[in-house]
């Protein structure tokens, strides 16, 4: 080979240890047809340590977010199990209806915070897969088999960064509810949510 370009290796040295190495040769062509070999080494052990140090906190920052998104739609989950026992106790018509409300909408966004699994904050999240699940979540909680009611979700190869996904999410998650709750009066129907 006449030329090297970037090749990486390692290699223990005796006063040195283990190092990471970067070579660079060029063969070089004088008019007197000699030919000499230009080299550089350059040690890159530091900035490999470096990018593995933050390869290693990027895995431990996502986990921790995973694990906080599952803690929160936790969270939000028994609250609103709460809420919506403190409906059945209450006797005001009009009080009722503000705690199913409100059951209702911390349910939505305990949806989203579940069904929301990305590896980190520059990954795509496919929103087809992810609006199919969450419309099932929605169907589970509100419908739980006891209506004929389906939610069919349509839509291409679209996808969404984490904060684009969690607001189609809260948006997708308040319209089917809302659709479930006041759109059915005979029980019984269909809910489409389309994307392009």
């Amino acid at each position: 080979k006449t030329t090297v370009e970037s090749y990486e290796v390692e290699h223990d040295f005796l006063t040195l240890g283990r190092r990471v190495m970067v070579i660079n040769a060029r063969e070089i062509k004088y008019d007197n047809n000699q030919r000499k070999i230009l080299l550089s080494i350059l040690d890159v052990t530091d900035q490999r340590k470096i990018e593995q140090d933050k390869a290693k906190l990027m895995h431990q920052k996502d986990t921790l977010l995973k694990e906080m998104r599952h803690r929160i739609a936790n969270s939000l989950q028994l609250i609103a199990s709460i809420i919506l026992l403190k409906a059945g106790t209450v006797k005001s018509e009009e009080s009722r209806l503000h705690l199913e409300d409100a059951h209702d909408r911390i349910l939505s966004v305990a949806t989203v915070q579940r069904n929301l699994d990305t590896v980190g904050e520059d990954d795509l999240v496919p929103m087809t897969s992810y609006l199919t699940i969450l419309c099932e979540s929605v169907a589970v909680s509100m419908i739980g088999g006891r209506k004929p009611i389906t939610i069919k979700v349509s839509g291409g190869n679209g996808t969404a960064t984490s904060d684009q996904a969690i607001s189609l999410g809260l948006v997708t998650t308040e319209l089917v509810i809302n659709a479930l709750k006041h759109a059915f009066p005979d029980g019984k129907g269909q809910v489409t949510v389309t994307y392009e």
